[in-house]
């Protein structure tokens, strides 16, 4: 019998989650990117008039505004320039119905937006809670590093890079894994 998937949840986010339309998506990124700017501006006009009557504890409060800013413009820029991958007819999930989890002998990322279901060998991944920010970062050669923050995940990061790095142990222990048929049905896919 195989093993039931270990699921680090996403918190915050409602179960299951949610799916749209690609040009629901489209018109919500744009206004998004318009409202970026518009903010971004304003940042900008704050921080060059702060920096210009030398307060620098107001200046570095906008300097962090204009960061925000800038991180909201490029994550629309990023979904507009990636929206045209996505098929007009089928809806794709704009929230997570869970953060990772741990299928087998593979680590499952969900489909999200415009970035589809990807799965990781168990064996090459590492998981790493972090001393100093409390976040789980997860690695695996030739693939982008994931990374997750407590307030993004209802299990502790401690905890989950040792639920991710104890199932990657036993994996490595036991002799040659019962690999997935190929097309064969995840145990994730009813989540």
């Amino acid at each position: 019998m195989a093993d039931q998937p270990l699921v680090v949840e996403a918190k915050g986010w409602p179960q299951p989650p949610h799916l749209a339309w690609r040009t629901h998506i489209q018109r919500r990124s744009v206004v998004q990117l318009l409202l970026g700017f518009v903010v971004l501006g304003f940042a900008t006009v704050l921080l060059w008039g702060f920096s210009l009557r030398g307060d620098e504890g107001w200046t570095v409060f906008s300097s962090a505004f204009v960061v925000v800013a800038l991180a909201v413009v490029m994550a629309n820029v990023r979904t507009l320039g990636r929206i045209h991958l996505l098929p007009e007819d089928r809806r794709v999930p704009i929230t997570l119905p869970y953060a990772f989890a741990v299928d087998g002998d593979e680590l499952v990322f969900p489909e999200f937006v415009t970035t589809p279901e990807e799965r990781w060998p168990l064996r090459d991944t590492q998981a790493k809670a972090g001393r100093v920010l409390d976040i789980v970062t997860l690695t695996c050669p030739g693939r982008r590093t994931r990374r997750f923050f407590a307030m993004a995940i209802r299990t502790p990061t401690i905890e989950a890079a040792r639920l991710v790095n104890e199932r990657r142990q036993t994996l490595q222990h036991t002799p040659d894994a019962e690999p997935r048929p190929a097309g064969g049905k995840s145990l994730l896919s009813d989540l």
